[in-house]
């Protein structure tokens, strides 16, 4: 991919909270589609656009680092971009659920719920979540009164069942203290960071190449990637 373009998404993302960065390097991944339309495409759909960009850019193979919850011990651990594109979906449609004494419509949350979400956190943000996703009730629900634990559950079960890639869950086990537990992986941080990283290092070849042999910023991007190294190596010597 064309480096200007992509220290001009790095660039704008910066910026933006990681909602709106979430968006930002979907409009790079679907480049097809208004920035609009990303922001309200179900999440588990915008993040498989966002699996492949990530494939393109660093390759299949994600390293990732966490630290056990009981021991605090850093461990490391790699996934298959491949692997995880085989559970998403193409397009998630709003289903009809049975949830206690209500049959509920529900569409899968998109961006802009996070992000008109993103302020309040707390305990009650899955619950107001799964609201904003209610499109009608058989009978109507009264959303003032709130959902009850179980059918907050429920729905939200069903909503990850529906768009699988919304919610990506790694089951770790601890070398250290043979702790195992579930931990969420998050592309559009992941994917963030490397680009983050990526850009630091090609500003920073820029730089130098700029001051050793005087040239523009837009020819040293031209460059393909080995002659850069070469010029690199060189102006170091």
């Amino acid at each position: 991919m064309n480096p200007a373009r992509l220290l001009e998404v790095w660039e704008q993302a910066a910026t933006q909270s990681p909602v709106r960065r979430a968006v930002v390097l979907g409009g790079l991944a679907r480049p097809d589609l208004e920035v609009a339309t990303i922001a309200e495409l179900p999440l588990g759909v915008r993040d498989a656009a966002l699996l492949r960009l990530r494939r393109e850019l660093f390759g299949d193979r994600c390293t990732c680092l966490t630290d056990c919850p009981v021991c605090r011990l850093e461990l490391e651990f790699s996934l298959s971009v491949a692997e995880l594109l085989t559970q998403g979906r193409e397009a998630v449609a709003p289903i009809w659920l049975d949830a206690g004494s209500h049959r509920v419509h529900l569409r899968p949350p998109n961006s802009t719920d996070l992000q008109a979400l993103v302020a309040l956190g707390g305990a009650d943000f899955q619950e107001l979540l799964l609201q904003r996703c209610i499109l009608a009730a058989e009978p109507p629900l009264d959303l003032q009164v709130g959902l009850s634990e179980s059918v907050v559950r429920r729905l939200a079960d069903a909503l990850e069942a529906t768009d699988p890639l919304s919610v990506i869950w790694i089951e770790l086990n601890c070398e250290g203290c043979s702790h195992a537990w579930h931990a969420q992986f998050d592309i559009a941080h992941l994917l963030w960071s490397e680009l983050d990283r990526w850009a630091g290092e090609m500003l920073d070849g820029v730089a130098r190449l700029a001051s050793a042999f005087g040239w523009s910023e837009r020819d040293i991007l031209a460059m393909s990637p080995s002659r850069r190294q070469r010029y690199l190596e060189l102006a170091s010597g």
